[in-house]
């Protein structure tokens, strides 16, 4: 199936006749670039496909979105064309947060159910975050709250004119991550595996068991070396995980 060019879904390295496709959803003030070497790490029949949510990169100059609420209702129908085959959901910080979300919704309106669920260095929606006291934080707290996390991206924010231009999505996006709300949510009947890195003082391992609860399907949990950008530290080590858990997958699906 030929499927239109979206510059929200960013497919770098498309495969012939994939037989699982990769979303991967983007932390806070990140972009699809965070996921662009983990291709050439996965085995020809896993197909990523970077999202892109608009104020950054390619979609700079589009409106941002302040809730994942708002956001889904843009994303699902640019979403549905690429879920022709079995796919998972991998989603790092608030990326994991518009993962889940995107899943549920898409069980909610009789849609193709995710194969599974990865959330990285994320809390789940009952747990309190410290992201919404960021939003409006003076810019001094906001940018010593970045470098503790260790992102490589970081050093960004130390040049005036990127920062004027960064900032703002990465408040907006702060308010994305403080929108989802405790509630009911049902266990999506599909494995979830939490992943984080071991020394994150801001979503610490033992805080992510805490998803097991919204799986009816199987749970794992697995620890990398490395903070909240345990992603950029661990990348092999990472995308060879999901590499074999999607595998796996695949030789346990009929046909």
């Amino acid at each position: 199936m030929a499927i239109q060019r979206d510059h929200w879904i960013i497919c770098r390295e498309p495969r012939r006749g994939p037989r699982t496709r990769l979303f991967c959803f983007h932390h806070a003030g990140g972009s699809a670039s965070a996921f662009a070497s983990w291709p050439k790490l996965l085995d020809e029949t896993i197909e990523l496909c970077a999202v892109q949510t608009p104020g950054r990169e390619n979609l700079f100059s589009q409106p941002r979105y302040r809730s994942i609420d708002a956001l889904l209702p843009e994303l699902l129908p640019r979403l549905k064309p690429w879920l022709d085959r079995p796919f998972a959901f991998f989603g790092h910080s608030l990326g994991g947060l518009v993962a889940f979300a995107a899943a549920h919704r898409l069980k909610e309106e009789g849609g193709p159910a995710c194969e599974l669920l990865i959330v990285s260095a994320c809390l789940p929606p009952h747990l309190p975050r410290t992201t919404s006291a960021l939003v409006d934080a003076p810019e001094p707290q906001l940018l010593a709250s970045m470098r503790e996390l260790g992102s490589a991206s970081a050093s960004a924010f130390e040049n005036p004119e990127l920062r004027a231009l960064l900032l703002p999505v990465l408040r907006d996006d702060l308010a994305m991550a403080g929108s989802l709300r405790s509630g009911c949510w049902p266990p999506l009947e599909r494995p979830i595996a939490a992943f984080g890195g071991a020394t994150d003082n801001s979503v610490q391992p033992e805080r992510l068991e805490a998803w097991r609860s919204y799986s009816g399907s199987g749970f794992s949990l697995r620890i990398f070396p490395g903070g909240h950008f345990y992603i950029e530290e661990s990348r092999d080590a990472l995308v060879g995980a999901i590499r074999t858990a999607l595998i796996a997958g695949e030789r346990a699906s009929p046909g």
